[in-house]
């Protein structure tokens, strides 16, 4: 593994990290990184055909959808 510098990008930190995965913020200078962004809330897929209504006939008293 190569160390990576702070991941906030701060030119004042020397950090070098050791790690897999990218770091939410730098344990040195304990700046964000910006480049990490949390979800916190989750967007409901919106179908883009809407449910239709039944449709009642009074006549004949059929229910068609």
């Amino acid at each position: 593994m190569e160390p990576k510098p702070c991941p906030a990008n701060n030119p004042n930190c020397d950090a070098q990290l050791y790690g897999a995965g990218d770091f939410v913020f730098c344990p040195k200078c304990k700046q964000p990184n910006p480049n990490y962004r949390k979800v916190t809330s989750v967007e409901k897929n919106v179908s883009p055909i809407s449910r239709q209504q039944p449709v009642i006939d009074i006549s004949t008293g059929v229910i068609k959808w």
